[in-house]
């Protein structure tokens, strides 16, 4: 179990619904909504690996891969070379994985089960199967440090990802990371006058402890240059169409404040005068949204 997961609302048996069913409304948002992109926000969409090959064969076999397209996540201990090239059959775009650090000792201490190798060998072959790989890494983990972060930076840009998101560790409750924070283990120390968990939030960008020798500034120093660093697969196209997706989901699922969406709002505004003309009409209806939730925060800040 990740140490920044909430593993008690994990428990108990799963219930999946069959691949029929999803292609049952897939097919009845093309037809009824023309819904034409999707994002599977399943984290371990490829468990059970029959379930998941099923339902790209249908996919396939109900010509739905050639009239929408999809944006999906799986652990890269789920994952084989079968699926990927399936998936990109089925008309899957990206594959996003949670990669978290460079780090092996990083990626042990906080129960991510996966090797750099493996990392490598994953992402190389989703890049090789026509598939955009995207990659989720996060600072300030129990037992970072600003070795094991400068490290991620560097494993982050050697892998063959067309794009990444850099977050800093929030700590979630039910969380290991949030008792470590408490204990005062893995390294983290609350900072004076600690943090007012009655009022704390989700940020993904706010540094509110020390971790070893990395003080908050140093976090979001560090968040800054990795934001910047350009990759070097990157797809304009797909990369904006991706952040106005998760800008919608990220805020209206409680992940993300609006009041505090000012840089990701700000980096969808830049990137439209680089995108062609056919994907802005496509995601016309998703950035029609973003203005109704900025301007129903707007109109409430008055």
């Amino acid at each position: 179990q990740c140490s920044f997961r909430d593993g008690a609302n994990l428990t108990g048996k799963l219930k999946f619904r069959s691949a029929q069913n999803v292609i049952d409304e897939i097919q009845n948002g093309l037809e009824k909504h023309g819904v034409r992109h999707y994002y599977i926000t399943d984290s371990v969409m490829c468990i059970p690996k029959w379930r998941f090959l099923e339902f790209c064969d249908l996919m396939v076999s109900t010509g739905l891969n050639k009239e929408v397209s999809m944006i999906g996540q799986a652990q890269i201990n789920s994952i084989d070379e079968e699926i990927l090239v399936k998936y990109r059959k089925a008309g899957g775009e990206y594959i996003f994985f949670g990669l978290e650090s460079g780090n092996e000792e990083v990626l042990k201490q906080n129960g991510k089960r996966i090797s750099k190798d493996k990392v490598r060998a994953i992402v190389d072959c989703a890049h090789e199967s026509g598939l955009h790989p995207r990659g989720s890494f996060i600072f300030g983990l129990p037992y970072d440090t600003r070795s094991s972060v400068e490290e991620t930076i560097e494993f982050s840009h050697e892998l063959k990802l067309h794009s990444a998101n850099f977050f800093i560790l929030d700590f979630y409750p039910g969380t290991r990371a949030k008792d470590y924070l408490l204990k005062g283990e893995g390294g983290l120390t609350m900072l004076d006058g600690g943090i007012d968990w009655s009022v704390y939030t989700p940020s993904r960008d706010r540094a509110e402890v020390q971790g070893n020798d990395l003080t908050p500034d140093l976090l979001r120093d560090y968040l800054a240059q990795a934001k910047a660093m350009p990759m070097k697969y990157e797809d304009q196209d797909l990369t904006f169409r991706q952040k106005v997706t998760e800008f919608i989901y990220f805020v209206e699922n409680g992940f993300m404040d609006i009041s505090e969406s000012g840089e990701w709002y700000n980096a969808i505004e830049e990137m439209k005068p680089l995108v062609p003309a056919a994907t802005l009409a496509a995601c016309a209806p998703r950035l029609e949204r973003i203005s109704e939730l900025t301007s129903s925060y707007a109109r409430a800040a008055v």
